[in-house]
């Protein structure tokens, strides 16, 4: 025991003296000999417990000493870094940042900026004499270079080869986008986290920098964006994965970007968003929507809490006193006075769109016979997929009730017995429709499911409602498709906007024809019904001319299945067509180049009013990119809206005995896979043991449930040796004795 308290004691009094050794090491004068004690000297087991005590700025101070304290510290360091490593451009640092405190540990310089006085010492670093002073305040390295890119390159080497650890964060600005690529180029591990500020000389980004952050930057959790975007920036698409996203300057975000966000921590500053937006995320979160979420937070002035919770009044229990809450990122609040509501968790969301799904046919007693039969001819051909179909015909003088319907034949009949008839309609060219009643009580009817139902509408006359947003938000709150066709010669009413940003907000598309042109747009609308599954849905405000590339994407068609239709669906225009549009061509191809289809083209239909539609065939094992060449003669605001859609196979009922599903390709994306499905999808955290009719016997993580129409259900999820695997409950097993 007295051996080992005097051990003790030594090994305290080293630690101390070496403490004291480098701080009279780094004196403002420059680097001075070491003092006379033998650190080096000291027995291997102390010298590896003072290496590892040592804060990481005094370690990399005294690897400059000499070749031998560089190898000492790199060799003898035992214990494990608690902290990251982090890049800034904007102060040209290397820093340390553990729970507690961030440590800048060597700086680049300009060295014009040296003192005269203090040009004389000089360090080794990747071969290079570099000149270096110690900053007077904080007490770091701070070493001068004629190219501060290269400076900050090179110290950056220097660091994480001396520590054997790779870059965690990168603090960059507008001038040095560069960085993150160099990082990313320079190890395996993406970064977890990427900070973008804007300079006073550049307070506002390009579109092409906000674009590349949000989605193009290789970055596995955070990512901090302090800048504002340019007035008109709109995101398309969904956003990618990200545990905690937060934007300084949010205007540029609409309700469409946040349905899309699968994060832990989400905070928007500045935003634009209204409190019915913010009510209908909340719906979005009950179905299951963002799973992951822990803290959201939205500044945007002013927030009516009613408003927020409409139509959720009866699932909150107003909590009045104060809490504390911590994020998992760290970020704290004070919540006081709210409301708690709470989700079903680990059960089945409230919307599971597949689920008794229902399907409604709208038409103007108004419009032509020959549109209303070839869209009802297709609307019937395809009832028997859906548990439930419902018709009505709406702008008569006597408002008819909607019809709802379990069998293909009543609905034949139903709709060929309430044809189109004008003389039942109003008979005059001022009364507005009263479509936006009808929908109120097909929303409201309490006897079928509207989750994620489908409603195709055809229009003669327009409604005169200038504001629809608590529809919009209903419909979207219940993931309801709306399609509609819409004659450009109106026999009534006022206000064809509204219609178009009903489909636009729901993920459906509008087409405004007349004639001819709506027989086939509206025709062909229709047949999308047997192609249920939307698996592309972006829109894109664009002006004169150019080009819109939508990334990378594959149909939901399995591999094993060759090919098979897929059917697509573009709109130029968000109101009838009108002179400014001159042309618009595209081409789907794959990756490889070895499938590629051109629009327009021989056998393709033109446009039909605002809309092309089409068919065409896709290889469930290629990769696709969708490239859309547009031209209007000036520069107003234009939205291209497109769409495409596939048969769902295993959803729909393709490949109906399956049990268990298992491919190992190396690399799985599980967001990839469920594309599209997740508002169809709750996620499963834990662990579950499956066992296949043939005895395959699988462990089931933190997978994803998802439910066809009839009932059925399988969890999707991905294993670490790269994995898919999908397995359908309930379990069966056959006895082989």
């Amino acid at each position: 025991m007295t051996f080992l308290f005097s051990l003790f004691r030594l090994l305290s009094w080293i630690i101390s003296v070496f403490f004291q050794t480098i701080k009279s090491l780094l004196v403002l004068n420059g680097l001075l000999p070491p003092p006379p004690f033998p650190i080096f000297r000291v027995p291997y087991l102390p010298l590896a417990r003072i290496i590892d005590f040592m804060e990481p700025e005094a370690l990399v101070s005294l690897s400059f000493c000499s070749q031998k304290s560089h190898s000492v510290i790199k060799t003898q360091q035992r214990a494990s870094f608690n902290g990251r490593i982090r890049v800034s451009w904007p102060h040209r640092d290397v820093m340390f940042y553990s729970v507690k405190n961030l440590t800048r540990v060597l700086r680049a310089a300009n060295y014009s900026y040296f003192p005269k006085s203090e040009r004389s010492n000089y360090v080794k670093m990747n071969g290079q004499n570099v000149p270096v002073i110690m900053h007077p305040l904080d007490g770091f390295l701070v070493s001068g270079w004629e190219n501060i890119t290269e400076g900050l390159e090179t110290i950056t080497d220097y660091v994480t080869n001396l520590f054997n650890i790779d870059i965690s964060e990168v603090f960059v600005s507008d001038d040095s986008f560069k960085m993150i690529e160099w990082v990313n180029s320079r190890q395996t591990t993406p970064l977890k986290k990427i900070v973008y500020m804007a300079m006073a000389w550049s307070p506002c980004s390009s579109e092409d920098e906000m674009n590349y952050i949000l989605r193009d930057c290789r970055c596995s959790s955070e990512i901090r964006i302090h800048s504002k975007a340019p007035s008109s920036f709109r995101f398309s698409g969904n956003f990618r994965r990200i545990d905690c996203l937060d934007i300084s300057n949010s205007e540029w975000v609409t309700i469409d970007n946040l349905l899309t966000m699968d994060g832990i921590d989400i905070h928007l500053d500045n935003a634009s968003l209204t409190n019915s937006d913010f009510n209908v995320f909340l719906k979005h979160w009950l179905s299951g929507g963002c799973p992951r979420l822990k803290l959201f937070c939205a500044r945007i002035g002013s927030v009516d809490i009613f408003r927020v919770l409409a139509g959720l009044r009866h699932n909150v229990v107003r909590v009045e006193n104060r809490r504390d809450y911590n994020s998992p990122f760290g970020h704290q609040w004070t919540l006081w006075d709210g409301y708690d509501i709470q989700r079903a968790d680990g059960a089945p969301a409230v919307c599971l769109p597949q689920q008794n799904n229902t399907l409604l046919y709208a038409y103007s007693t108004d419009i032509d016979y020959y549109t209303f039969w070839y869209g009802a001819r297709s609307i019937v051909s395809y009832a028997s997929t859906y548990a439930t179909t419902a018709s009505v015909r709406f702008d008569t003088k006597q408002e008819e009730e909607i019809e709802y319907h379990t069998d293909w034949n009543s609905l034949n009949i139903s709709i060929y017995s309430h044809q189109p008839d004008p003389s039942l309609g109003y008979e005059d060219n001022t009364t507005g429709s009263n479509l936006y009643s009808v929908l109120k009580k097909f929303l409201n009817n309490g006897k079928v499911s509207l989750c994620g139902a489908q409603i195709i509408v055809l229009v003669k006359r327009y409604p005169d409602e200038s504001d629809v947003s608590d529809i919009i938000s209903q419909l979207r709150a219940n993931h309801v498709l709306v399609h509609i066709g819409v004659d450009s010669i109106p026999s009534g009413g006022s206000n064809s906007a509204t219609l178009y940003e009903m489909s636009f907000q729901t993920n459906g598309y509008c087409a405004f024809a007349t004639g001819g042109d709506l027989f086939s747009a509206f025709g062909d609308m229709a047949w999308i019904l047997g192609n249920p599954y939307q698996f592309i849905a972006q829109n894109f405000v664009v002006s004169g001319s150019g080009r819109i590339k939508i990334p990378a994407f594959k149909s939901p068609i399995p591999p094993g299945i060759h090919a098979d239709f897929c059917y697509f669906a573009i709109t130029v225009q968000n109101h009838t067509l009108d002179n400014s549009f001159v042309s618009m061509n595209h081409t789907i191809e794959s990756t490889t180049g070895y499938d590629v289809k051109t629009f327009p083209s021989n056998g393709i239909n033109l446009l039909w009013g605002t809309a092309q539609t089409g068919e065409l065939f896709l290889n469930g094992s290629l990769s696709y990119k969708w490239t859309i060449d547009y031209h209007y003669n000036n520069d107003e605001p234009q939205i291209i809206e497109c769409r495409m859609y596939s048969p769902e196979h295993w959803l729909s009922g393709g490949c109906p005995r399956l049990k268990l599903f298992c491919a190992r390709t190396g690399s799985v994306d599980i967001l990839q896979v469920l594309a599209g499905l997740l508002r169809n999808a709750v996620f499963v955290e834990g662990r579950g043991d499956y066992t296949s009719p043939f005895a395959y016997r699988r462990t089931l993580t933190s997978g994803f449930d998802i439910r066809r129409a009839d009932g059925v259900t399988a969890t999707v999820c991905k294993q670490g040796n790269g994995t898919l695997v999908i397995a359908v409950w309930p379990e069966t097993t056959y006895n082989y004795n």
